[in-house]
């Protein structure tokens, strides 16, 4: 009977640890999350991208700031970069756009003229560019 009750105790304790650390990572989550926002409203882009960057990788779908302040973040970050760094961040800057469509799939048409936009500022090809400008006309014809 003390055997049983050691393998019922272990078992316990393996779920109750996975169910800390599910509070613990939601909790750093929701710190970094705080932390960058914090920054981004005072337009501190770069004191804001490393709390950001942890967020957008390890809590994608936690929050909608994520998309609406790093899209801020990254592309001032883009714009002070040299020419060699300008193509990682630019991919950086699409990577934001596909999250966003993936986790947070609302005003489609909006993200995808923006992102047509953000192409046309970035001076990418004009197929691109028009691509995504269709596909916003696709979604909604009044963007």
């Amino acid at each position: 009977m003390t055997r049983h009750f050691q393998i019922l105790t272990f078992i316990c304790l393996l779920n109750f640890g996975g169910a800390f650390s599910q509070t613990k990572d939601t909790i750093s989550c929701q710190n970094y999350i705080n932390e960058f926002i914090n920054y981004a409203k005072d337009k501190d882009y770069e004191k804001a991208y490393k709390p950001w960057l942890w967020s957008f990788q390890h809590c994608p779908e936690a929050s909608f700031y994520i998309y609406y302040y790093g899209l801020k973040i990254v592309e001032d970050r883009y714009e002070k970069e040299n020419e060699d760094r300008k193509i990682i961040v630019s991919n950086l800057i699409d990577n934001v756009f596909l999250q966003r469509i993936k986790f947070f799939p609302k005003n489609l048409g909006r993200v995808y003229s923006d992102w047509a936009s953000s192409l046309e500022n970035r001076g990418s090809p004009l197929d691109a560019i028009f691509e995504k400008y269709q596909m916003a006309f696709d979604i909604d014809p009044s963007q």
